[in-house]
């Protein structure tokens, strides 16, 4: 599951470039990860996104604001992500896959709460 996860981060790190996001606190996202310590009992996150979504970057203030690490993949034009986002049924971003089973479609800060707070 580790190797998983440094896969992942790693292709999103390659995609993205080295800053995706600098929320200006002293909490600084790079690639879609936030640093810091992980509590063990959070489920990974994933989200599947698109640069220009506005659901999306409120997405990403709230994982920056709470110190919750994630993954964020891209689903614009040909990315080779596109396919298994429409596998999960999704239809539009943001996308979130939270302990790599439950989908949560859209934006729902209730219910992200609720899982990771």
């Amino acid at each position: 599951m580790r190797f998983l996860m440094l896969a992942i981060v790693a292709l999103a790190a390659w995609q993205y470039g080295p800053s995706l996001y600098n929320s200006g606190k002293a909490q600084l996202v790079s690639a879609g990860v936030v640093q810091g310590p992980v509590p063990q009992e959070r489920p990974t996150v994933v989200m599947y996104a698109t640069r220009a979504c506005g659901y999306c970057a409120r997405a990403r203030r709230f994982f920056a604001e709470h110190n919750i690490p994630y993954v964020e993949l891209n689903v614009e034009g040909n990315s080779p992500h596109r396919a298994e986002w429409q596998r999960l049924g999704a239809r539009g971003v943001p996308t979130f896959v939270l302990g790599g089973n439950e989908v949560i479609k859209g934006w729902n800060e209730q219910r992200l709460r609720q899982r990771l707070l």
